[in-house]
């Protein structure tokens, strides 16, 4: 919107430039008059030296109009260059906020697993050596009552003490294996987590880096289109095309304000030259 209101403005600068300070009077020869046969006269032309290269004060200035076009260009080409800075600008910084904050949730999310692997390992190792010290206390503190209290056969100390090293192993195999599972689920949770993470972030900075590039060629691409226009537009508008009608022994000039002019010799201007428009 902001790219249609400026091109407007130009254009409208254009046409202001290039509006004659003073327009010549116009007025129309009587229909009796067989050398004018009614048409109008445009008093004041410019001496035609020669005919085919004439310029009435009425038409546009070509310095003036190239200069517009120059400003015209150079100002569109600017604001794109300003808008396309901009959108590259936000883009890399959202793309770089967007992949620190990744960053830091990967990390705190692998600390914060570590962690609590750590502190489940250390629990469970101390509850098995605290379970298999007091196991074997008791143990060896049952057979020595009973051995003091009752005279016992030395067998069945043999038996309580397997019976303790067997329970206490087996306490030691389930809590390892515990361990382990519990270490092997975090780790591939976590593996799994910075993945996606990994992924999604990959993912997003493509898309990113994909609508950058797309924005910035329509940009570019509508602003040449524009600039094209304009210049075509202001140059149409400057533009004089000289040609001879067939039959005709002067020349014409076709303008896109005054329509077909005649370049002729009137004897009622002292034998100067004149531009008569065609009516």
């Amino acid at each position: 919107m902001e790219l249609d209101w400026t091109l407007s403005a130009l254009v409208l600068l254009t046409l202001y430039l290039h509006v004659p300070q003073t327009v010549p009077e116009l007025y129309s020869r009587p229909k009796s008059d067989p050398t004018m046969n009614n048409r109008a006269i445009l008093e004041g032309a410019t001496s035609l030296t020669p005919p085919s290269i004439a310029f009435s004060s009425i038409q546009f200035s070509t310095g003036k109009c190239w200069i517009v076009v120059v400003v015209v260009v150079v100002v569109v080409v600017a604001v794109v260059v300003v808008v396309v800075v901009v959108v590259v600008v936000v883009v890399v910084v959202v793309v770089v906020v967007v992949v620190v904050v990744v960053v830091v949730v990967v990390v705190v999310v692998v600390v914060v697993v570590v962690v609590v692997v750590v502190v489940v390992v250390v629990v469970v190792v101390v509850v098995v050596v605290v379970v298999v010290v007091v196991v074997v206390v008791v143990v060896v503190v049952v057979v020595v009552v009973v051995e003091v209290v009752v005279v016992v056969v030395v067998v069945v100390v043999v038996v309580v003490v397997v019976v303790v090293v067997v329970v206490v192993v087996v306490v030691v195999v389930v809590v390892v294996v515990v361990v382990v599972v519990v270490v092997v689920v975090v780790v591939v949770v976590v593996v799994v987590v910075v993945v996606v993470v990994v992924v999604v972030v990959v993912v997003v900075v493509v898309v990113v880096v994909v609508v950058v590039v797309v924005v910035v060629v329509v940009v570019v691409v509508v602003v040449v289109v524009v600039v094209v226009v304009v210049v075509v537009v202001v140059v149409i508008i400057n533009g004089i095309r000289s040609r001879v009608i067939p039959g005709a022994d002067e020349p014409v000039i076709s303008d896109p304000v005054l329509g077909t002019v005649l370049i002729g010799h009137v004897p009622e201007t002292h034998g100067s030259n004149v531009i008569v428009v065609s009516g």
